[in-house]
C-alpha cells in the first residue's frame, strides 16, 4: 500500500497495489505533512506539524479512529512493531511522544539529552532499538534509543551532523547520510562508527536499505540522482538519473523495486534494482501518472511490515 499526501490541497491518495495505478482519493480537512502507515497496513497515521494535529485513520475506508493535539513541531511518525503504538519526535524539545493506539492516549514520553530536540526516528525491525536524529545545526551526534524504556539513550559522535537515517534489517546497524558533507555513515547498533562512504558529490536526502542483498539506495534532490552503493564498499556508488523533481522514494522489498515521488510530473517513478546494470543495460526509471497536482511524498507498508515515508 502508498500513500501520496498533499497537504496544499489537503488530500490523501491512497494506491493499494504498487503494480498499478488505481488510486483512491481521500479528502481531509487538515494539512497531512506527515504520514504513515501500521505494519499490518491496517491503520494510517497523518499529522500536521505546525498545528500539532495527529489524526488516526483507518485505512479500509479512510474514517477517522482518533484525534490527537499538542504535538506542534512533530518531525516523524514511527509506528511500534505490532502497530500498538506510535513514536513522534519534537523538533524543539527534548523528546519524543508516544501514543498509546490501543488506549488512545498519551504514554511518558522518552526524553533525549539535547538542547534542540529530535529531528527524525528510525528503528530495526524488531522494534526495541532505534535511533534519533537531531537537528543538522546542531551538534553531530544521533542516538541509539531503547523504545522499550529500559535503558538510557547512548549519545553517538559522528563526522558531521546527520540528515537521514535508516536501520538495516538484516544486520544490528544503521546507516546515516551527512546533512553538509557527501558521506554515508554505517554505524552498528552500539553507536559505533565502522565505516565511512564517499557520494562522489551529492548530498542525500533520503536512504533506505534495498532488501535481501544489502546494497543501500540514496536519493539527492537537488541533483535529481539516486544512488547505489555496495555496502563492502568495494565499488564506488552507481548513478541514476531522476528526472520530475524526486521528493521521497521507498523500496517494494518483494519485487526490489525503487519508487520515487515526480512532484513536477504527477507521477511515480520506478526502478528495478533486480535488472544487472551495466555500461550496455544503464538503469532506467519508468513512470506510473497520478491525478494529483501537488505529491509531496508518500508512505508505504509491504508484506514484509516495512514502512517508509
Amino acid at each position: 500500500m502508498l500513500l501520496v499526501v498533499d497537504a496544499v490541497e489537503r488530500r490523501l491518495t491512497i494506491l493499494r497495489d504498487p503494480q498499478s495505478a488505481r488510486t483512491q482519493t481521500i479528502d481531509l480537512n487538515f494539512e497531512p505533512t506527515l504520514a504513515s502507515l501500521s505494519e499490518d497496513g491496517s491503520r494510517i497515521a497523518l499529522a500536521d506539524w505546525s498545528t500539532g494535529v495527529l489524526v488516526i485513520l483507518d485505512s479500509r475506508d479512510g474514517r477517522e479512529v482518533q484525534r490527537f493535539s499538542g504535538l506542534e513541531g512533530a518531525h516523524g511518525l514511527l509506528f511500534n512493531r505490532d502497530g500498538t503504538g506510535l513514536f513522534i519526535p519534537i523538533v524543539d524539545q527534548p523528546r519524543i511522544a508516544h501514543v498509546d493506539l490501543h488506549r488512545m492516549n498519551f504514554l511518558p514520553d522518552l526524553r533525549l539529552p539535547v538542547a534542540k530536540g529530535v529531528d527524525r526516528l528510525v528503528r530495526t525491525d524488531d522494534g526495541s532499538t532505534g535511533m534519533a536524529l537531531t537537528p543538522v545545526d546542531g551538534d553531530a551526534t544521533v542516538f541509539v534509543v531503547d523504545f522499550d524504556g529500559h535503558h538510557s539513550p547512548i549519545a553517538c559522535s559522528v563526522p558531521s551532523p546527520v540528515a537521514r537515517a535508516v536501520a538495516d534489517y538484516s544486520a544490528p546497524r544503521f546507516y546515516a547520510a551527512s546533512a553538509w558533507e557527501p558521506e554515508l555513515y554505517l554505524l552498528a547498533d552500539s553507536g559505533e562508527l565502522h565505516a565511512t562512504f564517499h557520494t562522489g558529490g551529492p548530498l542525500l536526502d533520503e536512504v533506505v536499505v534495498v532488501p535481501g542483498d544489502g546494497r543501500v539506495l540514496g536519493l539527492s534532490l537537488d541533483h535529481q540522482t539516486a544512488l547505489i552503493f555496495d555496502p563492502s564498499g568495494l565499488s564506488s556508488p552507481i548513478a541514476v538519473d531522476i528526472p520530475g523533481a524526486p521528493m521521497a522514494m521507498y523500496i517494494h522489498s518483494e519485487s526490489r523495486k525503487a519508487f520515487f515521488a515526480l512532484a513536477d510530473e504527477n507521477a511515480i517513478g520506478v526502478l528495478d534494482l533486480v535488472k544487472p546494470f551495466g555500461s550496455s543495460n544503464p538503469p532506467e526509471v519508468r513512470k506510473i501518472s497520478l491525478r494529483d497536482d501537488n505529491a509531496t511524498g508518500f508512505a508505504v507498508t509491504d508484506s514484509s511490515g516495512i514502512c517508509h515515508t
